[in-house]
């Protein structure tokens, strides 16, 4: 019997369900956390499938009944509970309570009851404490699963009664493997091959996000702030390894063109993804965990004008930057932080 076939990486964690599947060992309660986009529907939504699948070769085989009904959520035992409010999204209590009469509730389709409550980091403090008593008794046909995007954000009490697992972050070898067989994707690559390389290299392993930069129109592409932050980034590494290596030729680009903080945060992150190729490529290390460069050409240009030495410095320095904008630094103290991190480290 094979399981989750269709599922992208997180090769640990389909062994270890396809094991407790195979041995009828599944617990009631689990947590799944990841960002958006990293797979965390998409693989409850297929282990409940498995776990209903009739097929005797492949589950969720996709084609029965019970995965049709599941994977489109369309099936009367499966009962996903979700934030509602316009300017705070947020689970209420209500919501868990019904959840908790919902769960007493013989099965209809199924042997067995799922819920799914995405985003369990949503919940409010009152919503999570009426969830402990399902937790902690839930009904023997009943299987909770959480999504979390933000596991700090629920009780100690919550996560000392789930078993947690986060999803793995694809690399791009992986996510190109995934979208093979996707039109869009095809399409973009086809006509655009580099924004296409670009496009999974963005989406930092989550094909969620990925599948939005394929959907875009070129001018939404162009307007969207992780493309403009690795545009930036780009200059920014063409300042700093080419002939003008100026603090002051840097502050001045950045006061022009990064708008705000949460800009300069996102220019952070593609600066630190830089750096980190930097440091792979000087180590002979395969381009498929590249997180910035989409060709080794561009790696060994950068990498020629930086150190190994400097480009450690460099991650570590903006790896702070990274905490403390955080703070309520004013943007232009934060823009000169961003300089000295790239500088300081010469």
């Amino acid at each position: 019997m094979e399981y989750f076939s269709e599922i992208a990486g997180n090769e640990s964690l389909k062994e270890y369900f396809s094991a407790h599947l195979r041995g009828g060992r599944l617990a009631h309660a689990y947590l799944f956390v990841g960002p958006s986009g990293s797979g965390k529907t998409n693989f409850a939504l297929a282990l409940a499938a498995a776990m209903a699948c009739r097929d005797t070769v492949h589950r969720p085989c996709g084609q029965c009944g019970n995965c049709r009904k599941i994977l489109r959520m369309q099936c009367a035992d499966l009962t996903v509970v979700t934030a509602d409010g316009e300017k705070v999204k947020s689970i209420k209590v209500d919501a868990i309570r019904r959840m908790k009469e919902d769960a007493e509730i013989f099965p209809n389709d199924l042997d067995f009851r799922v819920f799914l409550v995405d985003d369990a980091s949503d919940m409010n403090v009152q919503a999570q404490n009426a969830l402990l008593k399902l937790l902690e008794e839930p009904p023997e046909n009943v299987f909770l699963f959480l999504l979390a995007s933000d596991p700090s954000r629920l009780l100690p009490t919550v996560l000392s009664r789930v078993q947690a697992f986060r999803m793995e972050r694809l690399n791009r070898c992986q996510m190109e493997a995934y979208f093979e067989k996707d039109r869009q994707a095809a399409a973009i690559s086809a006509q655009n091959p580099v924004r296409y390389r670009q496009s999974l290299l963005l989406a930092g392993g989550s094909v969620g996000r990925a599948r939005a930069l394929f959907s875009m129109t070129p001018k939404q592409y162009e307007a969207d702030a992780q493309v403009a932050a690795m545009r930036q980034a780009q200059t920014v590494l063409s300042m700093l390894s080419g002939m003008v290596r100026s603090r002051t030729a840097l502050l001045a680009f950045l006061q022009d063109n990064v708008a705000d903080r949460e800009q300069c945060g996102l220019l952070t992150e593609r600066l630190m993804a830089a750096m980190h190729d930097c440091m792979l490529y000087k180590k002979s290390c395969p381009t498929e965990n590249f997180l910035f460069f989409t060709e080794p050409e561009e790696a060994e240009s950068v990498s020629a004008g930086i150190t190994t030495a400097r480009a450690m410095h460099c991650y570590e320095r903006l790896g702070a930057l990274r905490q403390r904008l955080q703070a309520n630094l004013n943007l232009n103290a934060t823009l000169c932080a961003l300089t000295m991190a790239l500088y300081d480290a010469e």
